[in-house]
């Protein structure tokens, strides 16, 4: 009887749950180790939305494709509305959800509790409050290094039982160039502020945020807890140590410009997965399906950052005058011709900073 390989996994994040269940499904003994005692710790209840505009098919259907049953908390927002407090607001409509708002940490339904259910349902062995050497762990997904930060959030969590809604606030007062947001959905809401720049100040940018966002969107609050975090960046994301594999933010891997990771931090737990069980390149196969999107994104913030004309109105006309402002989305995720040729600047001005 041949014995099956163990594979083992630091970290219990999206990205980690990813590979052990489509490990474990194609044989493998998995281990998972999370240095905490639950999965999803640190998001403690924040609503996030898995984007649905980098790729054309739904992030759903992606995500089913790769194993994952969809049967998470989520609900689909078609409309949102941006503003930037200074008289620019207006309403967006796109064609097929933009994103799906889901749930993140330990409630019930959340996607990691989701992904946790389905990796032991499918075998996964996981030591909750345990670690390893990263030398012994074959996929590393141990999440963003703090010092490593590109941007930071500072927001509040809490219940409703105001109606769905999504506003977007691009402000440098509201969120040095970031951008803040209120958002509803089912009972469940957020606030925060994102920074990518001036940390410092971001207790004093989430109040002015929350004061901006409440005044013109009076909702009820109930049950409201503080929470924070923050995001890592790479344009030469390390996807391969000696036989470790790195995956999700653990790599760098992050959309630079508006900071919504999770399609991309699970498709690489599902490729370094992959990888594994048909003896792929996995590094390869990671800049394959990454690259250009990594390039995409700093591209955009590199643009973002260059020209704020009016409190970003100049750039929030540019995108809201589309009919169906998916598709301009879409090719701005994708490394067109022009991003091609912005993409040195950027590149130099990054490296710069």
């Amino acid at each position: 009887m041949t014995k099956k390989k163990i594979i083992k996994i630091l970290g219990g994040g999206l990205s980690g749950l990813t590979a052990a269940i489509n490990l474990a499904r194609a044989g493998f003994v998995v281990q998972v180790f999370e240095k905490e005692d639950r999965v999803g710790k640190r998001f403690s209840g924040d609503l996030q939305g898995l984007e649905n505009w980098s790729a054309k098919e739904d992030v759903l259907e992606e995500l089913e494709e790769m194993g994952i049953k969809t049967d998470f908390f989520k609900v689909p927002f078609s409309e949102i509305t941006l503003e930037n407090g200074s008289g620019f607001a207006k309403d967006m409509h796109f064609k097929r959800p933009v994103f799906y708002l889901v749930l993140r940490g330990d409630e019930k339904g959340s996607l990691d509790n989701t992904l946790l259910d389905q990796a032991l349902a499918s075998g996964v062995k996981v030591f909750f409050n345990q670690s390893i050497q990263a030398a012994d762990a074959d996929i590393i997904a141990t999440g963003p290094a703090s010092q490593k930060a590109v941007m930071i959030a500072k927001g509040i969590v809490f219940k409703t039982d105001s109606p769905d809604i999504a506003v977007g606030l691009f402000n440098d007062k509201a969120a040095y160039k970031g951008y803040s947001y209120l958002l509803v959905a089912n009972g469940h809401g957020c606030l925060t502020t994102v920074l990518a720049g001036n940390f410092k100040s971001i207790k004093e940018n989430f109040n002015y945020s929350k004061e901006k966002l409440l005044s013109t969107h009076p909702i009820n609050i109930f049950h409201e807890r503080d929470f924070g975090g923050y995001g890592h960046f790479s344009l030469d994301p390390l996807w391969q140590k000696g036989k470790n594999l790195y995956v999700g933010e653990s790599t760098g891997l992050q959309d630079y410009f508006a900071g919504f990771g999770m399609r991309t931090a699970i498709k690489s737990g599902y490729l370094a997965a992959r990888s594994i069980i048909i003896g792929t390149d996995y590094k390869s196969v990671a800049n394959a399906n990454f690259s250009n999107y990594l390039k995409a994104t700093a591209v955009n913030r590199y643009v973002w950052e260059k020209i704020n004309v009016k409190n970003y109105e100049f750039l929030l006309g540019k995108f809201t005058k589309y009919i169906d402002p998916g598709e301009f989305l879409l090719r701005n995720y994708n490394f067109t011709f022009n991003q091609r040729l912005i993409f040195p600047f950027a590149k130099r001005y990054f490296k710069g900073k």
